[in-house]
């Protein structure tokens, strides 16, 4: 290597030859699922495994009105989430959750009453 190739390389002015990255860049709001769900765990406060976000990539979830997890396929053939859509889709979950919970709870309470 002659002595102007190590300082450049030295420097970092010299790139690696060959290593071009495979991944696409992303569209402005998408992000990867791996990084989906270290922003996931940030917001609901636990930790989030990036497997349950991929097992959600590869067997869309739907919620009552039959909305999908919000997932798309970039040009390199990668997934990619809408972060602010996967959120908005997270927040509706949540809520149909909490109103089949508080239903049960309801028809709980009333077939005890009944049964006194």
């Amino acid at each position: 290597m002659a002595k102007e190739d190590k300082e450049a390389a030295a420097t970092g002015e010299q790139e690696a030859e060959g290593k071009k990255s495979s991944v696409a860049p992303k569209p402005e709001g998408f992000v990867s699922p791996y990084r989906f769900a270290e922003m996931l765990s940030e917001r609901v406060g636990r930790e989030i495994r990036p497997q349950t976000i991929y097992a959600q990539v590869r067997n869309r979830p739907k919620l009552k009105d039959g909305t999908e997890f919000p997932v798309e396929t970039n040009t390199d053939g990668k997934y990619m989430i809408n972060a602010e859509a996967a959120f908005a889709w997270y927040d509706t979950r949540d809520r149909e959750k909490a109103a089949a919970k508080t239903a049960k709870a309801e028809k709980e309470a009333a077939a005890e009453a009944e049964s006194e």
